[in-house]
């Protein structure tokens, strides 16, 4: 599983965006990118589309237009790192005792 950061999460608003103009990722960001734009041409585009064959210049019509949205994008990804450390580092184990104890008074009930 990958490093949950900042720069995954915009590598990943990235792939899912229409390429511009911009700066191209470098060194861990390249293989970042690569690697979620193969999943996205490979198994996501099918998920989303309902479709088997799509064909590498029909991708595009599928992504979305990001051009002067960088500054949101920074924010949106800032509040996903804070939501994941949140409520899924630090309460984790306040979530599976939840769910056991649900799941336990469920079963006695019956």
């Amino acid at each position: 599983m990958p490093h949950l950061d900042d720069n995954f999460i915009m590598m990943a608003y990235k792939t899912i965006s229409i390429k511009t103009r911009g700066p191209l990722p470098k060194n861990e960001q390249k293989n970042t990118y690569e690697k979620l734009s193969k999943y996205f041409c490979e198994h996501f585009i099918k998920v989303i589309t309902n479709e088997t064959n799509i064909n590498g210049d029909d991708i595009d019509k599928y992504k979305y237009d990001s051009r002067k949205l960088s500054y949101i994008l920074q924010l949106s990804s800032k509040e996903m790192i804070i939501g994941y450390n949140n409520n899924i580092k630090l309460n984790f184990f306040k979530y599976v005792h939840q769910y056991i104890n649900q799941t336990f008074w469920y079963h006695l009930s019956f």
